[in-house]
């Protein structure tokens, strides 16, 4: 499930590299499924390091868990709604 997570994100950051400048929406859409993968990514380290960890290994796990996987904030409910009314405007599921 983490390489898959980690994997999905990846894909989604370089397909938005390259086609930024061409779909502006994509940015906006990449922000989102990053996140989520991310997070993903989080929980499931977090349910190994419980599982394999007891004590101070556990806290030392549980701190680079939280320092690696920290997600600056966005204002997600906005950039939801922004995605939302492209795809309103277009009447159709188009990045153009």
């Amino acid at each position: 499930d983490m390489i898959i997570s980690f994997s999905l994100a990846e894909s989604a950051l370089l397909r938005t590299l390259k086609w930024k400048n061409q779909y502006p929406i994509m940015e906006d859409l990449t922000r989102v499924a990053v996140r989520k993968y991310l997070k993903e990514l989080a929980d499931n380290a977090t349910e190994i390091a419980n599982n394999i960890a007891t004590g101070d290994e556990h806290r030392i796990l549980a701190g680079a868990i939280r320092r690696w996987t920290r997600l600056s904030p966005i204002p997600s409910f906005t950039v939801r709604q922004k995605i939302a009314n492209h795809f309103l405007n277009r009447k159709r599921y188009s990045l153009k």
